[in-house]
């Protein structure tokens, strides 16, 4: 196995690869007990030196040229996307996240919709997303008449839903919610939009889960970062073919580090390619950009910057 999990030792002490897990307490909490000898131990130890030592070699071997596919990955992907992930993987596993700014208990009412659908009709004045609405005068032949049927009978698929929950604490970066039963159940890495102060309808953040507490009687505990405000709902497809060449659904906005500005995407799944060319829609103007650099990237949605230095109008 890769990664084994066992009791803690009695000194409850952590070696290297090693790492506290805990089933039923937000993950902050579970290195308290682990530094606090004469407290219960409600997690178990999970050593993962099989999986990072498994890491290390597949990188070594995809950097002495071995085929991706012998490492269990898609043909579809090149040297460098594989490369990337597993390095992207190993530095998850080697770095613990560190909480930056502080979280406060609250009891608050919140409003969240799950999905990148969702976030788009939002910050789409409640209009849902349709590729149709994208097509131009050129575009003829991407017209497809069976997508109305098909289009009606997965309504229920994209359709914005709205939770209620309450929220247990939170901070400038994010926030941890109880989701009740009656909700439908969240996925790590969903995306989510929020609307942190109901009195505040049009204040509305865009956010990931990060981590969920399963628990069959009260539903779930969440945590949710924050990753983007002021976003523009705009709609994307690749210049290269394939099944990214319909338009897709996605969320543009710009996020300053010091004088660097950089304009960043969030949208489907396969979108980016290194060095991919996109065609962009902005309210009916057209830009071609090429992909940069890939921020995240899960089954559900990936957020990638956008070349600086391409800006090109269609």
């Amino acid at each position: 196995n890769l990664v084994t999990m066992a009791e803690p030792k009695p000194d409850k002490a952590l070696a290297a690869n090693e790492y506290a897990v805990c089933l039923h307490c937000d993950p902050v909490e579970v290195m308290q007990y682990a530094r606090t000898p004469d407290q219960p131990t409600p997690w178990k130890r999970l050593d993962a030196s099989n999986l990072i030592g498994q890491l290390e070699l597949d990188l070594k071997r995809l950097a002495s040229g071995t085929k991706v596919a012998s490492l269990g990955f898609s043909n579809r992907i090149s040297a460098t996307e594989a490369s990337q992930l597993l390095k992207s993987m190993l530095t998850q596993w080697k770095h613990n996240p560190e909480r930056k700014l502080p979280r406060h208990k609250q009891d608050d009412d919140i409003e969240l919709s799950p999905g990148l659908h969702a976030a788009f009709q939002l910050h789409n004045q409640g209009i849902a997303f349709d590729s149709s609405d994208y097509l131009g005068a050129g575009d003829d032949h991407e017209i497809d008449l069976s997508s109305l049927l098909s289009n009606g009978l997965d309504a229920h698929e994209h359709e914005k839903v709205n939770l209620r929950c309450k929220t247990i604490n939170r901070s400038a970066g994010g926030l941890a919610i109880n989701i009740p039963t009656v909700h439908t159940r969240l996925r790590v890495g969903e995306l989510v939009t929020v609307t942190p102060d109901l009195t505040k309808p049009r204040h509305v953040l865009v956010g990931s889960i990060r981590w969920v507490v399963n628990n069959s009687e009260d539903g779930q505990i969440a945590g949710i970062q924050y990753i983007a405000k002021d976003v523009r709902p705009i709609a994307i497809r690749s210049l290269e073919g394939g099944p990214q060449a319909h338009f897709h659904p996605a969320l543009y906005y710009r996020f300053k580090q010091g004088e660097q500005a950089f304009e960043l995407i969030i949208t489907t799944r396969g979108m980016y390619r290194p060095g991919r060319m996109l065609e962009l829609d902005q309210q009916g103007e057209r830009l071609q950009r090429s992909c940069h650099h890939l921020i995240e990237s899960n089954s559900l949605f990936e957020r990638f910057s956008l070349n600086p230095d391409a800006n090109v109008n269609a």
